[in-house]
């Protein structure tokens, strides 16, 4: 019965997608579904751009190699750190793994920060050096068994889990999909907009700087500074390009750090298949693929939530239902020799948790906050020491941030508390527009109506196996201690995304590891025979379902094999074809002698350029405002002469979009009449370009010095 309710569910949830949310088809995503599975050759011959002769592997190889290389060397660095804490027992060998890898490529983005700072992103034998020291460093050790620190019990290799052992292996093809996904052209407009934009820039200076231009770059990046190592790291004048290419990976590689998280907490908390089901149910949520193939932090931060949460409770004592092996008693005998509240797990929680917060601010709210009660209010009274230590370990990676920020802006949280700290370079208006765009939205009951609706069934990106599960997971949760405290900590998520912020729905997807794991306890709640082939077909269909999904172009570019050699040279189109800003990128690139610079209005998304290039967010002063308001011609022209601008690109479409009613808003002083009756015709400043481009949407001007 169990059963075909959630089959009810799984088909009763995709009929609620309306073509409206399908790129403009009129089709649901049932029809969509159908046609995928019923015709697979188009969508695998999508991988290849439909053309046999785009098939290319040979230096997407190379990208995915430096991003395992970087990887293994995390590894390593983070193992090393681990052993020489002696408090931290009872780490099972797949613990170790997740905890010393994300552990190492937090030290690794703290790194990078430090020498940019210092303006060392040119040095590239300094990253080399980093990342070739923890591997020999690893290896020296390896003859050095007397000096290596015991840590922890192990458990019994993954194939030794029966059925749930070879279960696993079914997200095996979402993850594969997944990597090669990342190890193309960005194509998401916040990821060209900053996310790769900013590391490009700083590392083009050989610095990180104040950037008044992008508020986006001012903000806490510790997830893309693993592009600015890939850009560091590579040779030649395209160092940039491959590098942020690198960086993609490494951020997706979180997904199967994520998974390997949540296998290790079902063996630890609950069962082996408990494990899998929240590692399968993971994997397969389609916002789980989207944000990572297109570069966006979420899963990255969503993981060290979840590695905070995980060390906390592993702090917190609260029980685990794994069988206790004789390795296992030992094991607790030598951590109850340390004291019953070892600083270990609570310094490695705050580690992660600060990780977090030094990718996205909302984790300072979401995370480290929470996390912090939690520690101070565990023993049922205040516990100030303990929450301390909890909040100088995440200070230790958060701290950097907030410093540079200080120093740089004049604001810590920069552009954040505007009223607070005034902050640098932040005019009334683009501030007015800022905290408009980014203010809490309404709170009613017809509002949270429709957020649950976004978060339960109607996003696209949702999973048809995560709300069911779940569900059926909470009556597992009575009775497991550590499991209310995860559904607390969820709870107070929510909360906080609903009440706190401007409920921007990628701001959820940090959760979905935590929820995945309280669906695996739907494997737990009847040890029946019955019940659990039930779970495992649910699973199983889900799959099926999602997988044609993932894998199609319907949430992002699946052109995983094509060469990215005639990516990168435009000899194949965008995915969503030659649009005015992709061809007006083509024509200034085949056009442009050697000296031009470009000034763009209304353009942000300038990752691609391969010319020089200054523009502004929505959220930042125009700056060709900057350049001429309140000027003559005389001096409009010293101003632009100063400034080595050759030419001006106008996206009309972009500055309509951001005008028009409710949208972020745009300074008022480019308009078609200013710029057509006075500053091409009446002071000749500039001249229009015949490019074949609509001029209602996007026009090129090149600038007039006479």
């Amino acid at each position: 019965m169990l059963l075909l309710c959630l089959y009810g569910w799984l088909f009763a949830a995709t009929e609620v997608f309306s073509g409206g949310e399908l790129r403009a088809s009129p089709l649901t995503r049932f029809d969509l579904q159908v046609l995928l599975v019923g015709n697979p050759v188009e969508s695998i011959a999508g991988w290849y751009a439909g053309d046999i002769d785009h098939f290319g592997i040979r230096w997407r190889l190379g990208v995915l190699l430096l991003g395992g290389l970087l990887l293994g060397s995390a590894r390593c660095l983070g193992q090393q750190l681990l052993a020489r804490s002696e408090d931290v027992c009872g780490l099972t060998r797949l613990e170790q793994v997740v905890f010393s890898t994300t552990l190492g490529m937090g030290v690794f983005s703290l790194f990078t920060l430090a020498v940019g700072l210092a303006g060392g992103l040119q040095q590239r034998w300094l990253f080399w050096l980093a990342v070739l020291a923890p591997l020999v460093w690893s290896a020296a050790d390896r003859f050095r068994p007397h000096a290596r620190v015991r840590a922890g019990a192990t458990v019994a290799p993954l194939r030794g889990s029966g059925p749930a052992g070879l279960a696993v292996w079914l997200g095996v093809p979402f993850v594969v999909f997944i990597l090669l996904g990342a190890a193309l052209p960005p194509w998401e407009f916040d990821v060209c907009e900053y996310h790769l934009q900013v590391p490009k820039e700083w590392f083009q200076q050989g610095r990180i700087t104040f950037l008044p231009h992008n508020v986006y770059g001012n903000m806490p990046m510790g997830a893309e500074l693993h592009a600015l190592m890939g850009m560091a790291l590579l040779p030649g004048t395209d160092s940039w390009w491959w590098g942020a290419l690198v960086g993609k990976v490494v951020m997706a590689t979180f997904v199967p750090l994520t998974m390997l998280t949540l296998l290790a907490a079902g063996r630890r908390f609950a069962s082996a298949e408990s494990g899998v089901v929240s590692a399968l149910v993971f994997v397969s949520t389609p916002w789980v693929a989207y944000v990572s193939m297109a570069g966006l932090v979420e899963v990255v931060w969503g993981c060290y939530l979840t590695l905070a949460v995980y060390a906390t409770l592993l702090w917190s004592g609260v029980g685990t239902n794994r069988a206790r092996t004789a390795e296992d008693r030992q094991t607790d005998r030598d951590c109850a020799a340390l004291g019953d509240r070892r600083v270990g797990p609570l310094m490695l929680a705050g580690a992660m948790a600060g990780i977090a917060a030094s990718c996205k601010y909302p984790a300072l709210l979401l995370v480290v906050l929470p996390l912090a009660v939690w520690v101070l209010s565990s023993r049922l009274r205040l516990d100030w020491k303990p929450c301390a230590l909890f909040l100088t370990a995440a200070f230790v990676f958060t701290g950097p941030w907030l410093a540079k920020n200080w120093l740089l802006a004049r604001n810590p949280v920069y552009p954040l508390l505007g009223t607070v700290w005034e902050g640098r370079d932040r005019s009334v208006d683009s501030d007015s527009r800022w905290r408009k765009a980014h203010a809490t939205g309404a709170r009613s009951i017809d509002e949270l109506g429709r957020a649950a609706s976004r978060l339960l069934w109607k996003s696209r990106w949702q999973s048809p196996l995560l709300i069911p599960l779940v569900a059926v997971g909470l009556f597992a949760v009575p009775g497991r201690r550590w499991a209310l405290w995860l559904l607390t900590f969820a709870a107070l998520y929510l909360a906080c995304w609903w009440l706190f912020t401007h409920r921007i729905d990628r701001f959820w997807v940090p959760l979905l590891p935590i929820l995945a794991w309280l669906a695996g306890l739907s494997a737990t709640w009847a040890q029946r025979p019955v019940w659990m082939w039930t779970v495992r077909v649910a699973v199983g269909g889900g799959l099926l379902w999602t997988l044609p999904w993932v894998t199609s172009g319907l949430i992002g570019d699946h052109r995983v094999l094509t060469s990215l050699e005639k990516l990168r040279s435009g000899q194949i189109p965008p995915l969503s074809g030659r649009s005015p800003s992709w061809r007006a990128f083509e024509y200034l690139g085949d056009h442009l002698s050697p000296g031009s610079r470009v000034l763009l209005v209304g353009e942000a998304r300038v990752f691609q350029a391969r010319f020089p290039v200054l523009y502004n967010t929505c959220f930042d002063d125009c700056r060709l405002e900057q350049l001429w308001a309140h000027k003559s011609r005389s001096e409009r022209i010293v101003a632009i002469r100063d400034a080595r601008i050759t030419h001006i690109l106008v996206h009309w479409g972009e500055l309509q979009r951001y005008r028009s009613l409710g949208n972020y808003g745009y300074s008022g002083f480019v308009t078609r009449s200013r710029v057509h009756e006075a500053w091409v015709r009446e002071q000749g400043l500039l001249r229009p370009l015949s490019t074949g481009l609509p001029t209602q949407i996007i026009e090129l001007f090149q600038v007039q010095l006479e």
